[in-house]
């Protein structure tokens, strides 16, 4: 049956359209405790004394935790590759809490309303203190928001808890100054986009269990089941292979999900007490104690010549982590990354950013990353640049755009250029679908209103490195002509009396006898040999680019979501996921080596001397020259002892790490 050009029904369409689709409350078991938490009424505070007596003897109340029965290894909550770019400024429960909303004690029981009653009788002395609630006073504030000791970045982000930052860095490319001043139209705003909550419709809920393995089952509603593993196993301090994490359909997310924000609370409880648990967050909760979008300022400096060529462009972005730093140096470096990037004529630009620590609740992941933001404030300035030249703002993104073919700057600042890009057509269909012409600037409806029309671009990089087809192939080449015929071919080539080097000599007037044979010189042979084996690694290569193709694409999306840069990709991503395949081809190599004979006989025959004289050809002479078969059977003995020793060796270095039980 063909499926081309064919309707097919979604296996859980008519339960979606029906209001029965399984969602991770619904999977729930019925005999799971009911967790809540008990949340600060104050932005900066620590816990002097908290009793907790009376709420334990509440009847139904199988346990109740404070920051004194929790691990306190602090951690990072954002759902990001590992080393995560996030700080490790979290516990599972704090002696000082630092937002309005922030875990003081978590409650587990029977019934909802005996962990409401335990609740109320939890007593609770706070020592409060001036908390810092604006960004703007953040860094350098005397009132510090993480002043503990055991706060760590595990990434050179220019976070520093001493002054209030998450995040803080500085890129540049040319004279921003001096490109500004020379444009003839200049746009100096500031914007500011205040902290908003994704309002998904099925807010933060999990449940987790405990298997007859020991291990820990989470069912929870996330994006990030992988990172969800890793995070729920630095807070617990247990290893990830004892944690299992599922994740059934959610009920939206955009990005909030993508932080763990409740699961570590069943995820204790059932890890203690051996039950299964379960917490669903309130409305209530999932406003005041989630992962809302970053609040940022971001002040734009744009320039553009009379034709409307945009010369350079300046980012100062000031974002508001809140109480702790999940996502905040991602986010904002996309803030620049992907706004700046979108104007390809530049001279110069300028990216400078800062995320601070305040007391209010700690922002996270929202649609568009961080690029929300920095395109709102790049566009909206290129829209007031066109106002000022009474150009259509249309026709200035057409004239700047990234063109296919043509030079961009990826994430990292780097000149690149497009290998992939339809931005042109995608203007232009808009601006057909939309009617921008005939609805530009606006209309005159006629009742003292007028109705108009805005524009602003926005753009997803992918790395595609120019060329890569044809390297490829041309890599490949050698692999199709015989061993033999290349001992030959470079033998004769590199010959200094009547191969290719003879010309490169003539030109240079140097005398042929003056340049020694590079097969033929003891000095040289060996690498000369070893050189010309180098081009047979294409079998290895295709190998490599089989076990790449498989590689879900959608891991690099997300890391590039994060923040990662191409080679942080391939360092966190790509070689792990290779592990298996290069142990396989360093194999594969190894033992080519060993056995290799064509090339080395039909270049130096193992001389000169023994300079190239390997097992192989050493056999071969013990056989054929000195007709000593019981050398040459030994000679191949040890070859395969050699052989299988390489083998046993190189499958211990690539060996999987097994996390410790």
């Amino acid at each position: 049956m063909s499926y081309v050009n064919q309707s097919l029904q979604k296996k859980d369409a008519m339960a979606l359209v029906t209001g029965q689709p399984v969602y991770t409350d619904d999977l729930a078991p019925k005999e799971c405790l009911i967790i809540k938490i008990l949340r600060s009424p104050y932005a900066n505070a620590w816990i002097e004394e908290i009793k907790t007596e009376n709420a334990k003897k509440t009847d139904g109340i199988a346990c109740v935790l404070t920051w004194e029965d929790v691990p306190k290894k602090r951690f990072a909550s954002a759902g990001q590759t590992y080393p995560e770019f996030s700080p490790y400024d979290r516990l599972i429960l704090d002696q000082h809490l630092r937002f309005v909303g922030d875990a003081v004690a978590i409650v587990a029981g029977e019934t909802e309303a005996a962990v409401d009653l335990a609740l109320k009788r939890i007593k609770v002395k706070y020592r409060v203190e001036t908390p810092v609630l604006d960004m703007h006073t953040a860094k350098d504030n005397p009132v510090l928001v993480h002043p503990e000791e055991n706060w760590e970045s595990k990434f050179p982000v220019g976070a520093d808890n001493k002054r209030n930052l998450a995040a803080k860095g500085h890129e540049e490319m040319g004279d921003i100054d001096a490109v500004l001043a020379s444009c003839k139209y200049t746009v100096d705003e500031v914007y500011h986009t205040k902290a908003d909550q994704q309002c998904m419709m099925e807010t933060f809920r999990a449940y987790c269990t405990k298997d007859h393995f020991g291990r820990l089952n989470v069912v929870a509603s996330t994006q990030v089941p992988f990172h969800l593993r890793r995070i729920l196993g630095n807070a617990l301090g247990i290893p990830s292979s004892k944690i299992r994490v599922i994740k059934p359909r959610i009920g939206g997310g955009f990005g909030a999900k993508q932080t763990e924000v409740c699961e570590i609370y069943p995820a204790i409880v059932t890890w203690l007490t051996g039950r299964p648990s379960k917490i669903v967050y309130s409305r209530h909760e999932a406003l005041i104690c989630a992962s809302p979008r970053h609040e940022m300022e971001v002040h734009v400096q744009v320039g553009a010549d009379e034709n409307g060529i945009v010369k350079g462009i300046k980012v100062e972005a000031l974002s508001n982590a809140g109480a702790y730093g999940d996502h905040s140096p991602t986010t904002v470096g996309l803030t620049g990354h992907k706004a700046i990037a979108l104007y390809r004529n530049l001279e110069a630009y300028n990216f400078d950013y800062e995320v601070v620590y305040t007391n209010v609740q700690a922002a996270g992941a929202y649609r568009g990353y961080g690029a929300t933001q920095g395109i709102y404030a790049v566009e909206s300035a290129v829209n007031e640049l066109a106002h000022k030249m009474n150009m259509d703002p249309a026709r200035i993104r057409e004239l700047n755009m990234p063109v296919e073919g043509e030079r961009m700057y990826d994430y990292d600042g780097n000149l690149t250029h497009t290998a992939s890009c339809t931005m042109d057509r995608c203007l232009a269909r808009a601006k057909e679908m939309i009617g921008w012409n005939e609805k530009y600037p606006c209309r005159d409806m006629g009742n003292g209103k007028v109705r108009g029309v805005g524009l602003a671009m926005a753009l997803v990089l992918r790395r595609k490195p120019k060329g890569w087809k044809i390297a490829r192939t041309a890599y490949m080449i050698p692999n199709i002509i015989p061993t033999a015929a290349t001992g030959v071919m470079f033998t004769l080539l590199l010959n200094p009396m009547f191969g290719i080097v003879k010309p490169v000599l003539d030109f240079f007037g140097v005398n042929y006898a003056m340049v020694p044979n590079l097969f033929g010189n003891s000095r040289y042979a060996f690498w000369t040999v070893t050189a010309t084996w180098i081009f047979y690694s294409g079998f290895n290569t295709i190998i490599f680019l089989a076990e790449m193709g498989a590689v879900s694409k959608e891991i690099y999306e997300a890391a590039a979501i994060d923040g990662a840069t191409p080679w942080q990709a391939d360092r966190y991503i790509t070689l792990p996921l290779m592990r298996n395949v290069c142990g396989t081809c360093v194999t594969l190599a190894s033992v080519a080596m060993v056995s290799q004979f064509d090339i080395i006989y039909m270049t130096t025959k193992g001389g000169p001397g023994t300079s190239t004289l390997n097992l192989p050809i050493y056999l071969y002479k013990a056989a054929t020259l000195e007709n000593n078969y019981g050398k040459a059977n030994a000679v191949g003995v040890v070859q395969i002892i050699i052989g299988i020793t390489l083998v046993i060796l190189i499958k211990g270095l690539f060996r999987e790490k097994k996390e410790a039980a």
